[in-house]
């Protein structure tokens, strides 16, 4: 539509003052122009050929060259008979006015001019054309790069899709181990509230890691000591080499019973194992102690409870 309006533009600057339109498709951009144009008066005539005899007429009355725009490949056909016509015409009178071929100079550089603009919205057509065709494949890369991303964005999503459900999966069964964790702890703990045998497991350092409650009539022990060596605490046993022992059980991974006497009186039974995990690892010492009394006691109750099963 800008190429249209200059071209009119041009052409009014050049003395144009009527155009007769035989309208189609393709010369609207013109006819709008023309119509917005001012000073150009515009005439809407159908018929080509009577098109052309209209503007070979108001050329003959006004002494003005009228602009003709149609739109059919056969307006030159239609047009031919007024051009015959307007060729064939009587050349102005001396001294009526301006001579022929003064007309026709003023004429020749007007539509040099005319010509001249036209190349120029030519050129500038070409190069809003050209600046077009270069945006339109920078949208069409931004398009395809757009494409590319959904897809990678499909794809991540999918994959995250597959790593929540085994995430999901992994919950669950940590869900379970945990449980059965508890389930164990509670256990445990419940077993070392309720036994009556003085037990202590130490960790590789030879450092307190659990104690049942009887310990505590044999060694000097408190909640707070969990972490400390065995070493640091004092006990009633007339046992020196305890110590020794444990170390002795976690470097030859073998078993050790000893009887040792008690410093307030008898005798007590004192197992050192080592202390296996469930993967077989060897993560500390076990140690177990009774009085003598009370292992001969479990000694006769299981030999009891043979003896009825062999009856």
């Amino acid at each position: 539509m800008a190429w249209a309006r200059r071209l009119v533009g041009a052409l009014a600057d050049a003395g144009v003052r009527d155009a007769i339109v035989s309208p189609g498709s393709r010369s609207t951009p013109l006819v709008l122009a023309l119509a917005e144009e001012g000073r150009v008066t515009t005439e809407v005539v159908l018929d080509e050929r009577s098109a052309a005899f209209c503007a070979l007429g108001i050329a003959r009355a006004t002494g003005r060259t009228p602009l003709l725009v149609a739109t059919s490949g056969t307006a030159g056909a239609h047009w031919l008979p007024a051009i015959l016509e307007a060729g064939n015409a009587e050349p102005a009178e001396p001294g009526s006015g301006e001579s022929s071929e003064e007309v026709v100079r003023n004429l020749r550089d007007k539509w040099r001019i005319a010509e001249q603009r036209l190349e120029t919205i030519r050129q500038e057509h070409g190069l809003a054309y050209e600046d077009l065709r270069a945006a339109n494949e920078e949208l069409q890369s931004l398009n395809e790069e757009y494409r590319s991303t959904t897809e990678e964005l499909e794809t991540s999503k999918e994959e995250l899709q597959s790593v929540n459900e085994e995430l999901q999966t992994v919950n669950t069964e940590l869900k379970m181990k945990l449980e059965e964790v508890s389930r164990a702890n509670n256990d445990l703990e419940n077993f070392m509230s309720a036994t009556d045998i003085p037990m202590l497991f130490l960790d590789r350092s030879l450092c307190i890691k659990r104690y049942t409650a009887p310990l505590r009539h044999i060694f000097n022990v408190k909640a707070y000591d969990l972490g400390r060596p065995i070493g640091d605490l004092t006990h009633n046993l007339a046992y020196d080499e305890l110590e020794l022992d444990v170390r002795r059980v976690l470097t030859d991974l073998s078993p050790v019973e000893r009887e040792v006497k008690a410093r307030e009186g008898g005798a007590v039974t004192v197992r050192l194992r080592p202390y296996r995990t469930a993967e077989d690892r060897i993560d500390g010492d076990f140690v177990a102690m009774d009085h003598v009394e009370h292992a001969l006691g479990h000694a006769r109750l299981g030999e009891q409870l043979g003896d009825e099963d062999r009856g």
